[in-house]
């Protein structure tokens, strides 16, 4: 499960760069909080779906509704630091013109 979770974060992390690159030239280097949205996104589907499958497919009965379950989590995690990020750069604005 270790070397599962390890060579998984690798390919995900990898992936996660060139795909964040690819929409940072899609949007422009505009819209900053969506890109991260749709990044974390797909790559943590890909995470989830790959990890279950090499970590847990013999030892789950199962399997779907443990990735189901898993990115659900993801998700609810991803959306919470959306909104942050989008609070922090409102803040960060009126901070700048304060100044």
């Amino acid at each position: 499960i270790i070397t599962c979770s390890i060579l998984v974060f690798f390919i995900t992390q990898r992936l996660d760069i060139y795909f964040f690159g690819f929409l940072k030239r899609i949007f422009k280097n505009k819209k900053l909080s969506i890109r991260l949205f749709i990044s974390a996104v797909f790559t943590q589907a890909l995470d989830t779906i790959l990890f279950t499958y090499l970590a847990l497919f013999k030892s789950v009965d199962k399997i779907f509704d443990v990735m189901l379950f898993s990115f659900t989590i993801k998700l609810i995690v991803i959306a919470i630091s959306s909104v942050f990020l989008n609070l922090a750069k409102k803040i960060k604005k009126q901070k700048v013109h304060e100044i």
